[in-house]
């Protein structure tokens, strides 16, 4: 279980980061903000159901052309002071949401990471991971954990022994519905099942330095976000994937 949480303080999180790879910012949204999340997500789910893979790990990337209720999760003052002192030129490179139905047997979806290390970063980041729980996380749900550390370690993560699902220095990520896991994208990390009744609601973004080229290729980012008055947004959101450049060029003129 993780108890480390982030402190207010910049140069804090800054070298926590470093060391851990990870910070947890616990409670950034409000009750009422992670309802609006969740009732969002319901109405595209009723309204774009081939949009979400199916079975009992649903996930979607196309859902933020019908979302902009939820843009403001992107840029989040919480931990977006954070996300450019690690990347200075930091740009925006995914959004998605994913739903782990409860119910399961006990069981891990593979160590992975994924990025290699970045020699011209500072911190060595390649692309920064921001994971938004929208439910309550314990032992009994579905469960986001990593490796403390391991953006550097040059292998990959070993199997666990077979009737295991605890890897040696892995940090289960509890936290309650409105924190966010701030992580290096080279971490090694996984995804437990949970056994108990209820599902696990989770919203994933990727940022990344603009001078590398586009770490995702799954979503189309809306004209509103990128065909705005303000130099900065535009920039954020304007480092596009192919997907987006074809929109833009085609339809979007």
């Amino acid at each position: 279980m993780s108890t480390a949480t982030a402190t207010p303080d910049l140069a804090s999180q800054l070298e926590f980061f470093a060391k851990n790879d990870y910070v947890l910012f616990p409670n950034v949204l409000t009750r009422a903000e992670v309802d609006q999340a969740n009732e969002v997500i319901d109405r595209h789910r009723g309204k774009w159901p081939n949009f979400w893979s199916t079975g009992a790990r649903s996930q979607t990337a196309q859902c933020l052309l019908d979302m902009p209720e939820l843009d403001y999760l992107i840029r989040h003052p919480a931990f977006y002071p954070l996300a450019k002192a690690i990347i200075p030129n930091i740009v925006f490179s995914e959004f998605s949401i994913m739903i782990r139905e409860g119910n399961q047997k006990p069981g891990v979806e593979s160590w992975h990471r994924d990025t290699g290390p970045n020699p011209k970063n500072k911190y060595d980041v390649t692309a920064l991971s921001m994971i938004y729980y929208l439910t309550d996380v314990d032992e009994t749900t579905a469960r986001y954990c990593l490796v403390p550390g391991s953006h550097a370690v040059n292998k990959a993560p070993e199997p666990v022994e077979p009737d295991s699902i605890y890897y040696k220095g892995e940090r289960e990520m509890f936290a309650p519905a409105g924190s966010v896991i701030f992580v290096n994208s080279g971490i090694w990390h996984c995804g437990k099942w949970g056994t108990g009744p209820r599902e696990r609601r989770t919203l994933h973004l990727y940022m990344q330095p603009q001078d590398v080229p586009q770490f995702s290729e799954h979503n189309i980012v809306p004209r509103r976000l990128w065909d705005v008055p303000d130099a900065e947004q535009r920039r954020f959101y304007s480092h596009y994937n192919k997907l987006t450049r074809a929109v833009v060029e085609a339809y979007a003129k």
